[in-house]
Formats: structure tokens, C-alpha cells, sequence
């Protein structure tokens, strides 16, 4: 992510590190920013990141994919609090309804 497409504030990421965010812009590879306003269409929900979890992990599972399960779950506990409901009210008709319904988060970084 980058942004938004309004002007609105950069993303956390990039207000950070602005340095790093202009190496990473400026590298010679191809780049694809997705604005916040397209991140916001989707929403990884508590119900997801469950399956997600039963299909990665069961058995043998894939390591690297399970490793992302606790941040994931993290992720559907606290983003309510912390953003979801910022975002449902400044994207009030493209913001995924589970934003505003449920656990859930944003896929972004």
C-alpha cells in the first residue's frame, strides 16, 4: 500500500519510513502500489482465518503458512478496535460490510 487515491494520508508504512519508501518506489523492478482504497473492498474474517488454518496446517501442513496463523488471528481481534471502523466511515459504500459486522482485517501489508 501506499495511500489513498483521495490525497488522503500516506499508509502507516510509509509515513514511517519515508526513505525506505522511496527506494522501494524508486527500485529498478516492477511495482504495483494498491491503494487503501482498493485493500478495503476485502476483509479476512475470524471464520477465515479458522480455514485457512484447517486446510494449512492440518497434517504435515505448510510451515510457512501456518507461522502466519497467530499474526492473522491477532490481526481479526485487534483491527476492529484499531481501524475498521475508521475506514467503513470514509468508504462507506466500497468498505467490505464484514469491516463493520464482525472480527475481520484488512489485508494490506
Amino acid at each position: 500500500m501506499g495511500g489513498a487515491l483521495d490525497g488522503g494520508r500516506l499508509d502507516l508504512n510509509f509515513m514511517s519510513d519515508r526513505a525506505a519508501a522511496r527506494v522501494l518506489v524508486e527500485a529498478p523492478v516492477p511495482t504495483i502500489i494498491a491503494p487503501v482504497d482498493a485493500c478495503v473492498q476485502t476483509a479476512v474474517r475470524a471464520s477465515d482465518v479458522s480455514e485457512f488454518a484447517a486446510r494449512c496446517c492440518a497434517g504435515d501442513g505448510v510451515p510457512a503458512a501456518c507461522a502466519l496463523v497467530p499474526g492473522m488471528r491477532a490481526q481479526t481481534r485487534s483491527m476492529p478496535y484499531f481501524v475498521n471502523s475508521h475506514l467503513s466511515l470514509r468508504f462507506p459504500t466500497t468498505a467490505h460490510a464484514a469491516l463493520a459486522s464482525e472480527p475481520a482485517f484488512i489485508p494490506w501489508d
